[in-house]
Formats: C-alpha cells, sequence, structure tokens
C-alpha cells in the first residue's frame, strides 16, 4: 500500500496526538476513499467538492445524532487542510450480509429488528431545527415513474414486466406518506452495519452522509437489502415501539420502487445491470403481495 504512504502523512499532520503506524486496509468508493489505519482508525478522503461537503455536514450532523439514538455511530474529528479527511475509531464489527442473517433464529432476529427500530425511531423523534442548522437537506426522490418505465422496462426480462408496470401504477397513485416527514438515514442496509457476528448484537451504524428529511416509510427500504425478513420485522417492531401505523404494504411497494430507480438508473453502467434486476427479482419473488399497497 505503498502508494497511500502520501494520505498516512497527511493523516499524521492533521492529528499529531495520534501515532498511526501503517495503512491496514482501504476502502474506495464513489465519493470517498477510506482508508482502514491500524485496524482501529478510519479516515475518509473525499474524491470531489459535493463528497467533501457531505463529508463536513456528516461530521457536524453526527453529534446530534449520537445523542437521540441508542446505538454506537461514529465521532469523526473533521480536517480542512487540502484534502479536507474526517478520522474516527472504528465500531467493532463486520457488514452485516445476507448469509450472516440467514444464521441468526428468530429471537435473534427479533433483537436485531428492535434494535434497529429503536435507532430509526431515535432518529425520527429528532426536531428538525437541529439538523436543517448543519445543512440537512431533503432526500432526492425516486426517478419518477414515467422516467423508470421509459429506462428500465426494456431491460428486464420480459416475465417481469407486466408485474414491474403493475408497481410503478401503484407508485403513480401512492399519494403522500400518512406518517409525513421525519429526519432519518435513510441508507441503512446491512453494509453500513457493524455487527458482531460472536455475540450477534449490532454494535453500530455508521456512514451518514446520506441522513436527510423524507417520507417516514423510505427509512426502512435499505434493510430489505439485507433481508425481506428483516424488513418485515424491522416494521413490525417499529410499530410496536412507536405506536405509529406504519403500513408495511407501503414499504413493500416502496422497496420494489426503489429497486426498479436504481436499475433505471444504471443505463450507463451495463455491468451493473445484471445484479439489479437480480436484487427486483428477488424483492418480488419474496413479496408475492407487491403490489398491494394502501393509498392516502
Amino acid at each position: 500500500m505503498d502508494q497511500l504512504d502520501p494520505l498516512l502523512s497527511r493523516v499524521r499532520r492533521a492529528f499529531p496526538k495520534y501515532r498511526f503506524e501503517a495503512v491496514t486496509a482501504r476502502r474506495d468508493g464513489l465519493d470517498c476513499l477510506a482508508i482502514e489505519i491500524d485496524h482501529d482508525w478510519i479516515a475518509k478522503i473525499p474524491r470531489h467538492e459535493a463528497a467533501a461537503h457531505r463529508l463536513r455536514r456528516e461530521a457536524a450532523l453526527l453529534p446530534l445524532i449520537a445523542a437521540a439514538v441508542p446505538v454506537a455511530v461514529p465521532a469523526p474529528s473533521y480536517d480542512d487542510w487540502q484534502p479536507p479527511m474526517t478520522l474516527h475509531r472504528m465500531i467493532p464489527g463486520v457488514a452485516l450480509t445476507p448469509a450472516l442473517y440467514a444464521l441468526l433464529s428468530s429471537p435473534e432476529r427479533n433483537r436485531l429488528a428492535t434494535d434497529l427500530a429503536r435507532f430509526h425511531l431515535g432518529m425520527h423523534r429528532m426536531p428538525f431545527e437541529g439538523p436543517r442548522a448543519f445543512g440537512a437537506g431533503e432526500v432526492p426522490d425516486l426517478l419518477p415513474a414515467a422516467v423508470i418505465r421509459a429506462r428500465a422496462m426494456a431491460l428486464l426480462p420480459a416475465a417481469m414486466r407486466p408485474r414491474a408496470a403493475l408497481v410503478l401504477r401503484e407508485i403513480d397513485d401512492l399519494g403522500p406518506d400518512p406518517l409525513g416527514q421525519v429526519f432519518g438515514h435513510y441508507d441503512a442496509h446491512g453494509g453500513n452495519m457493524a455487527w458482531d457476528p460472536d455475540t450477534r448484537v449490532l454494535n453500530g451504524i455508521f456512514d451518514f452522509a446520506d441522513a436527510g428529511f423524507g417520507d417516514l416509510h423510505r427509512d426502512f427500504v435499505p434493510a430489505g437489502f439485507v433481508s425481506p425478513d428483516l424488513s418485515e420485522r424491522l416494521v413490525a417492531a417499529y410499530a410496536r415501539e412507536s405506536g405509529l401505523p406504519v403500513d408495511p404494504e407501503r414499504v413493500r411497494l416502496l422497496t420494489a420502487a426503489h429497486r426498479l430507480s436504481e436499475l433505471a438508473e444504471a443505463t450507463d453502467l451495463p455491468d451493473a445491470i445484471p445484479g439489479r434486476i437480480r436484487s427486483l427479482a428477488q424483492w418480488l419473488n419474496a413479496m408475492p403481495n407487491v403490489p398491494a399497497a394502501r393509498r392516502g
């Protein structure tokens, strides 16, 4: 990892009170390069100005979020030298993959769903003024149904098109979220969870770059990338914890629409198209009643 030595030197200059020894891993993202240092620290370096803006915003928001949620989140320090970067101690754990989730017993799955529900509820109960003061904005909408039709339908196998068309018709008629808007994570999939595979406990959640204001039901969509079973248990746990009438059918439909939107966004990424078609097919096969959303 000799090519990363200049970045390690940059980290040492920015945070001289720590004795960093070596880069032990790297993670390449579209927005940031993340380097793991001494198996204990993560430094994130943005690749472009928009990513730098989100990194600054995330560092400002995380103290507010940490005070509101019952699970660990990063506590980054931000340095504005060029290139700008953040540094935080790693939350111990690994990504929660579908394979790891499949190993869990029903009580363990319920405990995870409850932990996630309490995390989401903590964020959803945050007053808007605090996040907005630090630059939090609206979560981008899914692509309009008409755009998805134009871009995605031709990419789907013929057998999938009728059901996809039904999903898009339901989305056209869905209406505003009956539970309104919240401040949420909107990217809490297994890759952004710190999961302890030995104790089978959620140690923390990270990557709040996409946190913002959006429809409450949409914040449950990413859990479906771990497992449709987790999505169902999360919605039920959130309803119990919050007392709110969360609509599982709406979450199922939004998840299908999200995967169609991601497929439509991949028209210029041919290598990504097969995986996104598989993702949509897996969701639809696991959710035989989609589309069946309640309106209103």
